[in-house]
């Protein structure tokens, strides 16, 4: 979408850009506060609170802007959104703040809030069992270990129409780490791993599963 040359994602990262120079304001203003406050300037102290909760309100107005701005997209796209407030002690949402400033200008809180959802639903329903899953199943294993390669080789090929890929790599002289890819229900693909992880010689492993739903 565009209007007179500037599109919607040139919009967002300008507000970021308004977003990143108040959060700074409002850091050494929150700084200076307990300054104020430690130096006995209680009215000063006061003001500078005053000044914090004006930058909250200013920064919650252009996260407002850029979710206007996303269902603007999302109009135009067809997928229905729905707004909702959100209470947190203000030093949480300092480090929720700071979360999604690492996670680059791409991000605003509003998408930051959609990702842990999204996470915490897919990894609700990948613990269901019957769920259809993929997994990553990373090891370590020692390849001088007796018949240790061959048994995840057997266990490989016993189950082959739920192991995607392998990629092998070799550390050192004696130590491997392998990537396997599972595709299938939880159940089994938490048994392949359990009987990967179990083999003597395999020094540690996890499995990290996921799932595609295009509801979220």
């Amino acid at each position: 979408m565009c209007t007179n040359g500037v599109n919607i994602g040139q919009f967002d990262q300008m507000i970021e850009q308004i977003s990143d120079h108040i959060k700074l304001e409002r850091r050494w203003t929150h700084r200076l506060a307990h300054q104020a406050e430690d130096a006995g300037f209680e009215k000063a102290h006061h003001k500078m609170h005053e000044a914090q909760a004006l930058l909250d309100e200013a920064l919650a107005m252009l996260d407002e802007a850029k979710d206007l701005l996303e269902e603007d997209a999302e109009d135009a796209s067809g997928v229905k959104v729905a707004r909702f407030s959100v209470a947190m002690p203000v030093d949480l949402l300092e480090r929720f703040d700071d979360l999604v400033e690492r996670r680059g200008v791409a991000k605003n809180r509003s998408e930051a809030v959609r990702d842990l959802v999204r996470d915490a639903l897919i990894e609700e329903e990948c613990a269901t069992p019957d769920s259809s899953v993929f997994g990553s199943l990373t090891i370590a294993y020692d390849h001088h270990a007796n018949d240790l390669q061959e048994k995840l080789h057997s266990i490989q090929h016993h189950h082959c129409d739920a192991v995607i890929s392998t990629m092998h790599v070799h550390l050192d002289a004696h130590f491997c780490l392998e990537v396997i890819i599972l595709k299938g229900k939880m159940a089994l693909v938490q048994e392949i791993a359990d009987m990967i992880l179990g083999c003597k010689g395999v020094k540690n492993g996890r499995l990290v599963v996921t799932k595609i739903d295009e509801h979220m």
